[in-house]
């Protein structure tokens, strides 16, 4: 289930493939109204004992720790088997998020990921481990031939271009941008130092249901919401070789990481680098009538 050679070098030349189906569109709609009434209410077990300088962190960030369905979401055999085929065999599960947009929202802007400095600037989240191939914000001269990161982006709800959809520029991972001062992506208080429309890009326009997987430096960024809803669950691999918040003790918002770990998802666990935490434990049922949160009782 791994990707095609064809997948694999569009993925090399664009910076991102797909889509490709994870779920009916009719069950992403269950799953979607299971995912709003039952786990985003609900404080996150990880963070519910800190606060951090974005609330809506603590309800939508890593929930794939504390929620057996969005761990089953997470972790499906359709994803981890590509994100293998890019990263190698043994593959770390280290973060995911939920982004929903609706009329009014603000578009997402245009950035890269990068390794994940996000609003507080600080330190890398993620780095490359020794021993590793280099990467292209870990050393300079830069080298791109290997992802940091790769992202899943799992839409749940049809997205096009009216509806809030990704738009990305293809080639733009094959280098590292620097930054300006700006009014940016999550609170950075920076943008790319080339100006970036979605013009420049291509719309990524998929059913509910379906994903795509993408390089941590290929630029996007979304459309405005013209009509309806969206919400896409994003998903974030390593190889088991990358360091996860080596030299932080507290995340990009500001939580306390006591009771964060990663999860291995493929693979064997050989370099042993990093805080590690087992899943959630799930079921043999169905993904629809699949726990909601780990503390839950079944049924």
């Amino acid at each position: 289930m791994g990707l095609s050679q064809q997948e694999l070098d569009a993925f090399e030349r664009d910076g991102w493939v797909g889509p490709f189906d994870l779920f009916e569109p009719a069950v992403a709609a269950r799953l979607l109204s299971r995912i709003r009434a039952e786990v985003i209410p609900v404080r996150c077990e990880i963070y519910a004992h800190t606060r951090g300088e974005l609330e809506f962190v603590d309800y939508k960030r890593d929930r794939h720790l504390d929620s057996p369905l969005a761990f089953r979401i997470a972790s499906a055999p359709e994803i981890v088997s590509r994100a293998s085929s890019l990263l190698g065999p043994d593959v770390l599960l280290w973060r995911s998020d939920a982004f929903e947009q609706g009329i009014g929202d603000p578009a997402t802007a245009p950035h890269q990921d990068g390794a994940f400095e996000a609003t507080r600037r600080t330190h890398p989240l993620i780095e490359a481990g020794e021993g590793q191939q280099a990467v292209a914000h870990q050393t300079d001269p830069f080298d791109v031939r290997i992802p940091l990161s790769i992202g899943a982006w799992i839409t749940l709800t049809p997205v096009t271009k009216k509806r809030g959809s990704l738009w990305v520029v293809p080639g733009t991972h094959k280098e590292l941008i620097t930054e300006v001062p700006g009014e940016g992506f999550a609170g950075m208080k920076t943008v790319p130092s080339r100006h970036f429309e979605p013009s420049d890009g291509h719309a990524i326009e998929i059913e509910a249901g379906q994903f795509i997987l993408f390089h941590n430096l290929v630029v996007h960024g979304s459309y405005p919401v013209e009509e309806g809803r969206r919400f896409a669950w994003t998903t974030r691999y390593v190889s088991t070789e990358t360091r996860i918040h080596p030299r932080s003790t507290i995340n990009a918002q500001g939580q306390d990481l006591s009771r964060w770990g990663a999860v291995l998802v493929s693979g064997q666990d050989r370099a042993r680098r990093n805080v590690m935490r087992a899943p959630p434990a799930i079921s043999n049922a169905s993904i629809l009538e699949e726990r909601a949160l780990a503390h839950a009782t079944a049924g």
